[in-house]
């Protein structure tokens, strides 16, 4: 055909079938072949491409040659046929000849199974006789051979496991050494045996323990001298048979006298170091194979291991001896120290005690500054009377002290207590409270500055700042401590500023002196308790109460000082905190419209009289007794709305009073007045008490304490 499939030339006549020529046109290459049908008959075909055109400059020629699939394919049918006449007869002949060589071989084949089934039954002097003259007689051989070969080392790694067992289930150097001196020859046929152990790590001192097969007085030791050279030698060419004659060894020339000419060398290393090494002593020249040499070695290292282990353990022992006597000794000094602490601490106490009891007496003495100072001018100065703003003032003065001096013994009392987070403060105006503690420490400041010939001014740079929540008379005591102290630091005089303002979301409080200033380490340590510069005029207290004050009022402090050249106090206080208070308003309720009856009790006459005024001056009605029984006869007589009593009393103390008065009237209020404080409320107390009102009272005390009680 031409690249047209045009039929150029067929060698049968008439053109090719129309099967063949739809076939041919579906192949797509220049070469292969397919498949066709006509009438039921199928075809084969090839094909091929001429490439005439570089040559002839002619367009490709594609010649095909097509044949039945049955006379294509009729060679194949004979070559099988022929193919498995020739296999079978093959195959006969290779049978037959196996069969004879078998016959052969199963004698010899059956002895060995029978040899190998008695060396699995630990039966290794079994031998297997061939003599075939061919292969399998060199099998019954090398089968004999390993057998023996088999044997020796079962026996071999029996005898070592015996030793392993032994040597690594005690802790005894005595007992390893033992079990290696009587067990070795076990494992390599020897005619002694001997281990030479230091004593310590640092000392030359060795024992020698032998073992010696030829006589009958078993193991014996005795001392010699193993040192380090020797034992370098000696572990520089381990594994190795030694003549004892050369003197490379003189640990080991105790044996010479036992006949021993030479020894196999077999090192104890541990990871510690070099302790020791394993002899096998020979009086003739040894013959044994590397199999034997590689088994004493093993044995040597586990006997390295199980000497570890010994050492360690009794190393161990020895520390937990030593543990426990210095446990021993621990407690006896923990009970010396304990009594010793209890001593101390004692001791510590009743100092403490004593600081306390100054730091009172100095916070009493500060409120009673005030209170006999104004007073005196008052007293002595009989027309100042007439000056009603002055006199105003100082009584102002002397009432603020006498609640401040309530508030130290407050204080005192509650020392002890733990602080209530849920406590509730109320506002104070801090400008206020700043005037308030200049005017209060005026006799500090400057009577007693000016009578020593020192001049201390105060100024004071009050910006309007809005009011804070907390305790007034806290505050108040941290202003005065301040003050006392910059007084205290300026032993030459000076000028203290009291500065107020409103920075970066806080109210800030500062405390400037030109005293001496501070060092750095006073700076850092001057808020510790008990930590003073004064010496004994100071506890060391102040300052660390200031503290504690500005912590529960959550408040920070920063102090700056550079000594000879002042210190500078600055309190901040966050104007939103978390701290829950609430105004004056919101903590007085209002006052009864009509006037109480009120039966007061107390056997102070002075407090009596104090209260029968403060309640006469509020416009009640009020009847007094002078301890409890006269109260109770007096109550039972009249008719009252109220009754105010002491706590205190002879006879019938004030719970007691109220219980009876509380049987007669359940409703009836009772108020108590106490020098107790809080710890009343927590002893069941609040069954009979409406209210505890802590002493000294005020007039503005009661009115209030009435105001919660009568409804």
């Amino acid at each position: 055909f031409d690249h047209a499939f045009t039929l150029i030339t067929c060698t049968v006549p008439g053109p090719p079938p129309p099967a063949f020529q739809t076939a041919l046109r579906q192949v797509g290459s220049v070469v292969g072949h397919f498949e066709w049908t006509q009438g039921g008959t199928g075809y084969l075909a090839n094909f091929w491409s001429l490439p005439l055109k570089f040559v002839f400059v002619s367009p490709q020629f594609l010649i095909v040659l097509s044949e039945s699939r049955s006379d294509a394919l009729a060679f194949l049918a004979d070559f099988k046929t022929d193919f498995i006449l020739v296999m079978l007869v093959s195959l006969s002949v290779v049978i037959l000849l196996s069969l004879n060589q078998i016959r052969k071989s199963l004698v010899p084949l059956e002895k060995i199974r029978e040899g190998t089934h008695r060396i699995a039954m630990k039966d290794f002097t079994t031998r297997v006789e061939v003599s075939s003259r061919d292969e399998f007689e060199e099998v019954a051989g090398s089968f004999n051979a390993m057998a023996g070969q088999l044997g020796r080392q079962f026996q071999a790694l029996a005898a070592r496991a015996d030793i392993d067992r032994d040597i690594l289930s005690v802790l005894d150097v005595g007992k390893i050494v033992n079990t290696v001196l009587t067990r070795m020859r076990d494992l390599l046929p020897c005619d002694s045996v001997s281990i030479t152990l230091r004593e310590s790590k640092t000392a030359d001192g060795a024992t020698l323990s032998v073992w010696d097969g030829a006589a009958e007085r078993g193991i014996h030791t005795q001392a010699v001298q193993l040192a380090d050279q020797e034992l370098r030698t000696l572990g520089e060419k381990p594994d190795r048979v030694m003549t004892l004659e050369g003197g490379l060894a003189p640990s080991l020339k105790p044996l010479t006298a036992l006949g021993i000419k030479s020894c196999l060398i077999l090192p104890i290393v541990l990871t510690q170091g070099l302790p020791g090494i394993i002899a096998l002593g020979y009086r003739k020249s040894p013959i044994f194979g590397s199999e034997d040499v590689l088994q004493a070695r093993q044995i040597a290292d586990q006997v390295a291991v199980a000497l570890s282990n010994a050492y360690e353990t009794a190393e161990r022992k020895q520390a937990e001896a030593s543990l426990q006597e210095s446990n021993r000794q621990l407690k006896e000094a923990l009970t010396e120290l304990a009594a010793m602490q209890k001593h101390i601490v004692q001791q510590e106490r009743l100092r403490a005690l004593g600081q306390m009891a100054s730091g009172v007496a100095h916070d009493f003495n500060n409120a009673l500054s005030p209170i006999l100072g104004f007073s005196s001018i008052l007293l002595e100065d009989v027309a100042q009377l007439d000056d009603k703003d002055k006199v105003m003032k100082y009584l102002q003065v002397i009432n603020t002290a006498g609640k401040d001096a309530a508030n130290v013994v407050s204080r005192l009392r509650e020392f002890y207590r733990s602080r209530n987070q849920e406590e509730t403060f109320r506002p104070f105006d801090l400008n206020k409270l700043v005037e308030q503690a200049v005017t209060f420490t005026q006799p500090k400041w400057k009577d007693q500055a000016l009578a020593g010939g020192l001049t201390v001014l105060v100024k004071t740079e009050l910006q309007k700042v809005p009011d804070l929540p907390g305790n007034e008379s806290e505050m108040r005591e941290v202003l005065t401590n301040l003050i006392f102290n910059a007084v205290d630091a300026m032993p030459k005089g000076g000028t203290i500023t009291l500065r107020t303002s409103r920075k970066d979301g806080q109210v800030v409080l500062e405390v400037v002196d030109t005293g001496t200033g501070m060092t750095e380490e006073v700076r850092q340590r001057c808020l510790e308790p008990f930590f003073s510069t004064k010496g004994d005029r100071g506890t060391g207290l102040g300052l660390a109460m200031v503290y504690g004050i500005i912590q529960r009022h959550k408040g920070t402090i920063d102090i700056q000082s550079e000594f000879g050249k002042g210190t500078t106090f600055a309190i901040g206080f966050p104007i939103e905190g978390d701290q829950k208070w609430e105004a004056l308003h919101t903590m007085e309720s209002p006052a009864s419209s009509r006037r109480l009856r009120v039966l007061v009790v107390d056997d102070d006459p002075l407090t009596l009289m104090v209260t029968a005024e403060c309640l006469t001056a509020d416009h009640q009605l009020v009847e007094t007794a002078v301890n409890g029984r006269d109260g109770l006869q007096k109550y039972q007589t009249g008719q009252f709305d109220l009754v105010v009593t002491d706590q205190g009393m002879p006879e019938m103390n004030g719970l007691q009073l109220a219980a009876a008065i509380k049987q007669m009237t359940p409703k009836m209020p009772v108020i108590l007045l106490t020098g107790y404080g809080q710890a009343l409320t927590e002893d069941g107390s609040a069954k009979v008490i409406d209210l505890v009102v802590g002493k000294p009272i005020t007039k503005s005390a009661l009115k209030e304490a009435i105001a919660k009680v009568v409804k």
